[in-house]
């Protein structure tokens, strides 16, 4: 059965708008599960399609960081009018991408999922620890198209949905590609770095959500951007899941946090019932 299958588009039922925003490589798809939660709460959603995804290899490596978050900015002058407020969130270069466009926009609450500024989990071989050197060089035309194919444990600890992954990307996420062009991983460390130097200057409410167990970033990539940005930021640290929080064994969690950040802007908002 394939658990991310499904229509994303959910009518406008309230004043706010939350955009979901897919993790690097990824679909709209994968955000379902929040997507379907954020509309039982009244929420209207948007889970847009960034730059360069949904196609190949070369139609990535064709866009960059910018082009993804351009994706997000046209999406929320189309419909940004429309509500009295508009909240982020997304995964991991997603999340990233979302609190960039915090930065440029009026955005009511941001909630980053899983951020990533060092490929330093438990699961991460040591060579990408070079990544912050090396970056310049994974843009020459000989190596900017080569893949490294997502492993053991794709980022979950729930054993069904890993199965799943371990069979194709695209099984589990329809569109999603297998693995990640040298290119993607350097403009996704530049992406980071733009975020670090972004954040003294943030003003936007912000959540993180970060498993103490992920397998691609350690739990210091969420402490580096809480102590980094310019207003005090709320950490949820969760202890049964890896990288894909959204999809894991605790994405309900996820879904509870999402919601106790936008219901913190919202006056009159009800409070939650718990998604766990």
């Amino acid at each position: 059965m394939n658990m991310m299958r499904g229509d994303l588009s959910h009518e406008k039922t309230g004043r706010d708008l939350v955009i979901l925003v897919h993790g690097l490589t990824g679909m709209p798809a994968e955000m379902r599960y929040v997507a379907r939660k954020m509309a039982q709460h009244g929420l209207a959603v948007e889970t847009p399609l960034l730059a360069g995804h949904g196609q190949d290899y070369a139609a990535l490596i064709a866009t960059d960081w910018r082009d993804w978050l351009d994706s997000l900015i046209r999406l929320y002058d189309e419909k940004a009018t429309a509500y009295e407020r508009v909240h982020v969130a997304g995964i991991c270069v997603g999340g990233l991408l979302g609190f960039m466009l915090a930065q440029k926009r009026a955005i009511a609450s941001c909630t980053v999922y899983s951020p990533l500024f060092a490929f330093d989990g438990w699961a991460m071989k040591a060579h990408y620890a070079v990544i912050p050197l090396a970056w310049p060089l994974m843009y020459l035309p000989g190596l900017r198209a080569h893949v490294v194919e997502e492993s053991h444990p794709f980022g979950l600890k729930d054993e069904r949905l890993r199965e799943l992954a371990a069979t194709s990307q695209a099984a589990l996420i329809p569109g999603a590609l297998e693995g990640m062009p040298y290119k993607s991983l350097a403009d996704s460390w530049r992406l980071g770095q733009a975020v670090l130097r972004a954040a003294p200057g943030n003003r936007t409410p912000l959540t993180l959500v970060h498993a103490r167990e992920d397998d691609i970033g350690s739990l210091s990539n969420a402490h580096r951007l809480r102590e980094a940005s310019g207003v005090s930021a709320r950490l949820v640290v969760l202890e049964n899941s890896y990288h894909m929080v959204h999809v894991d064994q605790e994405r309900g969690k996820v879904v509870a946090a999402t919601l106790e950040a936008i219901h913190a802007v919202m006056p009159g908002f009800a409070e939650p019932a718990s998604d766990a």
